[in-house]
């Protein structure tokens, strides 16, 4: 094979690759409820300590623990601006980790979070809690 040819060849597996890992990565949110044990809505509401509808304040961190200001408490009561952890961590270099189960927050998005509490007072939660996005404008 000449060197062309094999140039070539090398660049479309690469570029094979590397569209699997992206849809991958992109897809992966969309499959987490396939890893959540199978759960009643009621049982979601009654596992959750706290229920609340919230707009967050800034997109993923390097702990993974995010503020949302608080819109309405559906379950439970607390601050106005609460800290959650999502599962979701983005360093300033760009880098980041997430579990399978973690919520991909954008600031300005709008969520309904079913979250559980800790001693440290950060709210916990992921997709299997039965946390979701609002639809609509940010």
């Amino acid at each position: 094979m000449s060197a062309g040819r094999q140039s070539v060849a090398m660049t479309s597996r690469y570029s094979a690759a590397f569209s699997v890992s992206a849809a991958v990565f992109v897809l992966a949110p969309f499959d987490a409820y396939a890893e959540c044990a199978p759960t009643s809505a009621g049982q979601r509401w009654e596992l959750a300590t706290v229920i609340i509808d919230v707009r967050a304040l800034e997109g993923p961190t390097p702990t993974g623990v995010q503020r949302f200001r608080v819109l309405r408490y559906l379950k439970g009561h607390g601050p106005a601006v609460i800290r959650v952890s999502t599962g979701v961590a983005r360093a300033t270099d760009g880098s980041g980790w997430g579990s399978g189960e973690g919520l991909l927050v954008r600031r300005g998005q709008r969520w309904r979070i079913f979250a559980r509490g800790s001693s440290s007072g950060i709210l916990r939660t992921s997709a299997c809690d039965g946390s979701w996005r609002h639809g609509g404008g940010g």
